[in-house]
């Protein structure tokens, strides 16, 4: 009489199967026959799967955990854990695009009220010579002006930001800028010393094409 028996567990199924033969009396030829017989239903037999050693617990490599039925849970390693922390780290440590930037800061210019700007041939006049458009054209012209009818080879932004208030005129943040422009790119200007700069007869030369621009 043959007798099946199947458990199943959580994960996956375990089937025994078990044979009973009931033999009365008999002989040695016939239990060597019913061995035989048990053998070739159970099939060869197989060596058990080596197993794989586990590493032994510190603080890198923690015990593996093990769940009430004896399954086996993959923990995270602790070097696992750096390196994610580094990727963290680096995604944080990146600079953020919308945070504004430091403005810059800029000597503020003084009004000079001690320049007379009337006397002689007048800053106006002068200027509706020329007409001058551009914060460049301006810059020359008045360089040009405080050369030829004040007697000043180099003027700085003091100068500048006061003959600009004189022609009603908006004065830029970076009031230096033009100067330095003009003296690095076009050498019109040159060094007059600390904060100041001096029409080069380059610049000089610019005043009659600024002057047929207008025309």
């Amino acid at each position: 009489m043959a007798r099946v028996d199947r458990f199943a567990e959580d994960r996956g199924k375990v089937k025994f199967r078990f044979i009973e033969f009931e033999m009365e009396g008999g002989s040695a030829n016939l239990e060597q026959t019913l061995k035989s017989v048990a053998s070739a239903i159970a099939g060869p037999q197989r060596s058990p799967a080596p197993t794989k050693a586990l590493p032994s617990a510190s603080p890198l490599n923690p015990e593996p955990s093990k769940k009430p039925n004896g399954a086996t849970v993959e923990v995270e390693t602790f070097e696992e854990v750096l390196d994610a922390s580094e990727d963290v780290d680096h995604a944080e440590s990146k600079p953020d695009a919308s945070r504004p930037k430091a403005s810059a800061r800029y000597t503020p210019p003084q009004f000079m009220d001690d320049l007379e700007f009337d006397q002689g041939t007048s800053l106006k006049g002068f200027v509706e010579e020329f007409k001058p458009s551009s914060d460049n054209e301006k810059y020359l012209v008045i360089s040009a002006w405080f050369q030829k009818h004040r007697s000043t080879e180099a003027i700085g932004i003091h100068h500048i930001y006061t003959a600009f208030q004189k022609m009603s005129w908006r004065s830029q943040k970076d009031i230096a800028q033009p100067f330095r422009l003009m003296m690095k790119k076009k050498s019109f200007f040159t060094s007059g010393g600390r904060g100041l700069f001096k029409i080069s007869h380059i610049g000089l030369d610019e005043l009659p094409k600024i002057k047929e621009k207008k025309a």
